[in-house]
């Protein structure tokens, strides 16, 4: 995949295309609340919230991924799975 469309891949919408591709939202976002969950019990502190943010993120990323690659192992063409390199 060229970079220039690799940019657009990623700031496209990627609505599901199937009902597996909904439940693994639905199970990323129940498995990051019970955790999140779970953390917000400790002592409130800097670290607390940092690691709900982290939390946060985490899910944000995981659910882009899912998006972005509607489940398929084959998402990168090359085999390597990682994303195409930047422009040099």
């Amino acid at each position: 995949m060229h970079y220039l469309d690799h940019l657009q891949h990623r700031f496209a919408h990627h609505p599901p295309r199937d009902q597996e591709v909904i439940l693994a939202h639905a199970e990323t976002r129940n498995r990051f609340a019970a955790l999140a969950d779970w953390v917000a019990q400790l002592p409130p502190c800097p670290e607390r919230d940092r690691a709900i943010d982290a939390l946060d993120t985490a899910c944000m990323l995981s659910n882009a991924a899912i998006a972005r690659t509607q489940l398929r192992t084959d998402y990168y063409p090359d085999g390597t799975g990682s994303s195409p390199a930047s422009p040099g």
